[in-house]
């Protein structure tokens, strides 16, 4: 069985151990709801992880060396192979599905295999759910299902089970719907099979996530993820990580969203996957949107838009129609934003005409079921009315019949009830038990986490303390020597010039530490402002100019006149000032600092600092880009602690900004700021 958010098959082929995976999409009733926000969690349900082209091609050999066999349709063995080989095409062709499903029930039924039997028509029903028809999908997996009692065929019932607890969530009956997978549950758990519980709390997690419940969602979505990482499943690792990334996408998580579907990806685009591409490709687009980076999200709507037509599915386009309409619309090329909105709208439509159908149809099945039952309780009728006189003259018997069958009905009823209770408790009681071991992990690295800071600030600080120690020193045995009058006037002024150095070092170094330390106090409210950046940064080179000349480094301001920020201004000046100071003590005679513009957009704009100095040394870059603190050495021995560079990095995220540095050893380094452009709350 492998669920994947909300729509996946668990279809074990045989009654050995050998398996096969097949999936189950939801009905469109929720896949049109993604106007208002629901569809894409539905959708990311549909995965095939074992449906690849290098598989088929394993299993056409096996077959064409059973054929040589005489008799060889009637061979369970090769009818289980066969069934394999049908639900091998799900994600490739879904007529091929059909027809070898086909096929193999033909076989089975002559040789009375029900197991296989069962199993092709839950394959059948694979099918009509890949083609919409959803009255015909209901109808195999009802009749999959009764035959799974029948024969006491656990695997295939409980797999059952959980397709029709998923028809309900789509139809918003979610009591029947859970009432469904905790049957579900109870057998599996019978069964002893990890995995599959893996996937029945996936399954309960979508149905907190249609009731935009996403916290709770993600606790169920992270307790199968740590059971199949304990059973190294790489396909059940890759659905449930990709589920994880949606819904921090729903969170707005998109950062953190982006660990979880880029491995994901990785993983169907190893296995040949169309359908696991095409859903994480889909989440990725809105984790790049939600980022900015329209350019990326624009990638990965084509390539998804791509893989939904080659396997005919119209929710996937649909939402890839819509993802390149607003994507076009932000670009301003409204031509292919146009063009993506009429593909978006027309299968819109056809979606809508297809739930429309399938609630005609529903109603027109409870018709006829309700026709016939009419009918046999008018034969029943009948019967009674033949028979009258026999039964008058067992009365008295048949009275205490059913007195005593009551009576034992009413017990029966009783010790059910008691039954069902108790295992509803006991589900509920291990569900709370898997939170507690959550929240224990959690606890855990949290106080992993806060060790290493903790190691990380005393490293900071042993520096600090050696770094403030030489100059104080210097300062106090100067004075010592101007109060003796034991150094000639050529002496002091060395002296002096040093002095003044370590001095300006060490005022740097203080304002950095007062401000980190505040920082990480929660001392430091932002309060962003529209802030004019080109006057700000020529402020703080204006500032610097004597220590450049100085140093006969030229200081260019490129920034546009007006161009504005939305950020604190007390930090962003802290910033600029950091990385201007920085750039001159890695910088030599002759080079050149830089502060321009990049890329600019309506919600972002860059500022790069940019100088033509010593560059950083990978390894150092490294420790700076983990908010390690180093000590190095500028070009005429200027100290530097990284304290800085760990300032700039805090302070621009606090404004909703990104950092980052590029930087390439003896050729200079870029420090790139890409913050609001406008005031939003």
């Amino acid at each position: 069985m492998a669920p994947f958010c909300s729509g996946i098959l668990w279809n074990t082929c045989s009654g050995d151990s050998a398996a096969v995976t097949t999936m189950t999409p939801k009905p469109p009733n929720l896949h049109m709801k993604t106007l208002m926000g629901i569809l894409f969690l539905l959708l990311m349900g549909i995965h095939k992880p074992l449906a690849q082209s290098t598989e088929l091609e394993n299993y056409r050999p096996l077959l064409a060396e059973k054929q040589k066999i005489k008799g060889f349709e009637r061979d369970t063995g090769y009818i289980r192979l066969l069934i394999r080989f049908a639900n091998a095409f799900y994600s490739v062709n879904a007529d091929s599905l059909l027809f070898y499903a086909q096929k193999a029930y033909g076989y089975a039924e002559t040789v009375h295999y029900e197991q296989g039997l069962t199993r092709c028509l839950s394959s059948e029903g694979n099918y009509y759910s890949l083609m919409g028809d959803y009255p015909q999908m209901l109808s195999y997996y009802q009749q999959a299902l009764s035959l799974a009692e029948k024969i006491k065929d656990r695997d295939r019932a409980s797999s059952v089970l959980m397709d029709i607890g998923r028809y309900y969530l789509d139809a918003q009956e979610y009591d029947k719907a859970r009432a469904n997978y905790e049957q579900a549950y109870r057998i599996i758990k019978e069964a002893g099979d990890s995995l599959g519980m893996a996937y029945v709390l996936t399954d309960i997690g979508v149905l907190y996530f249609v009731q935009d419940n996403f916290d709770e969602t993600l606790l169920f979505y992270r307790q199968a993820l740590r059971i199949a990482s304990a059973l190294k499943s790489q396909e059940a690792i890759a659905f449930t990580r990709a589920d994880i990334g949606y819904a921090l996408c729903r969170k707005g998580l998109y950062k953190e969203a982006l660990g979880y579907l880029l491995p994901a990806l990785q993983y169907y685009q190893h296995t040949g996957d169309k359908l696991g591409r095409m859903e994480t490709g889909t989440s990725l687009v809105e984790a790049y949107r939600g980022l900015g980076e329209i350019d990326t999200a624009l990638t990965y709507a084509l390539e998804s838009l791509s893989l939904a037509r080659e396997t005919k599915n119209k929710a996937g386009i649909v939402d890839a129609g819509e993802h390149l309409t607003h994507l076009y619309e932000r670009k301003g090329d409204y031509r292919n934003s146009l063009k993506y909105f009429k593909l978006y709208k027309d299968y819109s439509d056809s979606l809508y005409n297809e739930d429309s159908r399938k609630k005609i149809v529903e109603q027109e099945t409870k018709y006829v079921y309700e026709k016939k039952e009419g009918v046999l309780k008018a034969q029943q009728a009948s019967e009674n009315l033949l028979h009258s006189q026999h039964l008058k003259s067992l009365q008295l018997e048949v009275s205490i019949t059913v007195l005593a069958a009551l009576f034992l009905g009413a017990i029966a009823l009783i010790l059910y009830r008691s039954r069902a209770l108790k295992q509803k408790s006991n589900l509920r009681l291990e569900v709370k038990n898997n939170e507690i071991a959550l929240q224990k992990a959690e606890i855990e690295q949290q106080a992993a986490q806060l060790r290493g800071s903790n190691q990380q600030k005393d490293q900071l600080f042993s520096i600090i303390a050696h770094d403030l120690s030489g100059p104080l020193n210097s300062l106090k045995a100067l004075l010592d020597f101007l109060k003796e009058k034991s150094l000639s006037e050529v002496e002091i002024a060395k002296t002096i010039n040093s002095l003044k150095n370590n001095v300006h070092y060490t005022a740097d170094l203080v304002n950095n530490l007062l401000y980190w330390a505040r920082n990480q106090m929660e001392g430091i409210n932002v309060q962003p402002s529209q802030l004019n950046v080109e006057e700000l940064s020529e402020s703080v080179l204006t500032l610097f100019a004597r220590q450049a000349a100085d140093k006969k480094i030229e200081t260019v301001n490129k920034l546009d006149k007006g161009l504005s920020v939305c950020a604190d201004k007390d930090m962003m000046q802290v910033v600029i000032r950091n990385l201007v100071s920085n750039a001159i003590k890695f910088c030599r005679p002759g080079d050149t600092i830089t502060v321009e513009q990049g890329a600019i957009s309506k919600e972002l704009v860059e500022i790069c600092v940019a100088d033509t100095g010593t560059g950083i040394k990978e390894e150092v870059l490294l420790k700076i880009n983990k908010s390690e603190s180093i000590t190095t050495f500028g070009t005429s021995s200027e100290k530097g602690t990284g304290l800085g560079l760990l300032l700039c990095r805090e302070f621009v995220e606090k404004n909703k900004g990104r950092f980052r540095i590029e930087s390439q050893w003896g050729q200079g380094s870029r420090f790139y700021l890409s913050l609001p452009a406008q005031y939003n709350d």
